[in-house]
């Protein structure tokens, strides 16, 4: 652990709500993932757009976790995708 004082940075707190989807579509049919969607009202059962593997698929989601903090996250909040849109 590399302490502040001996001028390493504290890394930054962020949260963010996570959904854990299933391809319903296309090649990668049946694959899960997970997206950040704080900008959404999502739950269980909902239909969504996600990107995966650069292309625009169709997905449900399975589960929804609010309040996910960075430390905590199922990815690197840097890395993570986000939902596109709900259907």
């Amino acid at each position: 652990m590399i302490h502040s004082m001996a001028g390493g940075r504290l890394g930054e707190f962020k949260t963010a709500d996570f959904a854990k989807v299933k391809i319903i579509e296309g090649e990668n049919m049946g694959a899960v993932a997970f997206y950040i969607c704080s900008h959404l009202n999502l739950n269980e059962g909902d239909s969504v757009l996600v990107s995966y593997s650069n292309k625009m698929v169709k997905a449900q989601v399975l589960r929804v976790d609010k309040n996910v903090s960075s430390d905590r996250s199922p990815v690197s909040m840097v890395r993570a995708k986000r939902v596109v849109s709900k259907l």
